[in-house]
């Protein structure tokens, strides 16, 4: 299992990535925006990249989502679709749900 955190933003996001087994999980925790998205879509690509037969992204302790980080998670979903589907993604909680439900996209992406 290997594992990294990173900080990013005024508020801050934090990665937690690890592989056990055949699973690759992205962790967020923090507030995902414009100023930290692309360290979670360089995460995202990283796991992509890798032999593992699923993926979850894990956003469960996020706090706060804009539609950055929204869009680097459908393009995640877009290249699954098209690369055996592997990525699975946690429903969240809070303002993070809510946006996947005000947005449709709770019927998009492929929940965990």
């Amino acid at each position: 299992m290997t594992s990294s955190g990173e900080s990013s933003g005024e508020k801050g996001l934090r990665i937690d990535a690890a592989r056990e087994k055949d699973t690759w999980t992205i962790r967020l925790s923090g507030e995902l925006d414009l100023g930290n998205s692309e360290q979670l879509d360089a995460a995202l690509l990283e796991a992509e990249a890798s032999d593992a037969t699923r993926i979850l992204l894990d956003v469960d302790e996020l706090r706060f989502i804009d539609s950055t980080g929204l869009r680097v998670i459908l393009r995640a979903t877009r290249r699954a679709e098209r690369t055996g589907d592997r990525l699975r993604v946690t429903r969240g909680k809070g303002y993070v749900a809510d946006m996947f439900r005000l947005t449709a996209l709770d019927r998009t992406i492929p929940f965990a």
